[in-house]
């Protein structure tokens, strides 16, 4: 399978999850917990990409690009996603994935 956030050709249907920053969801071990239970869920060992939905917490937005960074090692994602982010939020973790080795390749709104 070709690495389309590399710019390889994308799947037809692309399979996608999100993960809400809240409060009780405080560190690296938060974000990999639910992401395997969106990809056991999903019936997937790889997410192709995992959304950072409306992060309102009291991390910055580097330390869940670095999450999902750490996520992508082990093989449970392929690229990250923003959803409802503001401009300076997307540029930081643009430049927080290209740091960190994850692909930021999406954003929804």
């Amino acid at each position: 399978a070709s690495d389309y956030a590399s710019g390889g050709e994308l799947p037809q249907a692309l399979q996608m999850s999100k993960f809400l920053p809240v409060p009780w969801r405080f560190g690296h071990a938060s974000f990999e917990r639910a992401l395997r239970e969106s990809n056991k869920r999903m019936n997937i060992d790889c997410c192709p990409v995992y959304l950072l939905h409306s992060p309102v917490h009291w991390r910055p937005i580097e330390y869940w690009v670095e999450s999902a960074a750490m996520c992508k090692q082990k093989g449970l994602l392929n690229a990250l996603g923003l959803s409802n982010c503001n401009a300076d939020q997307c540029r930081r973790a643009f430049e927080a994935g290209q740091k960190f080795g994850v692909p930021v390749i999406i954003y929804q709104v």
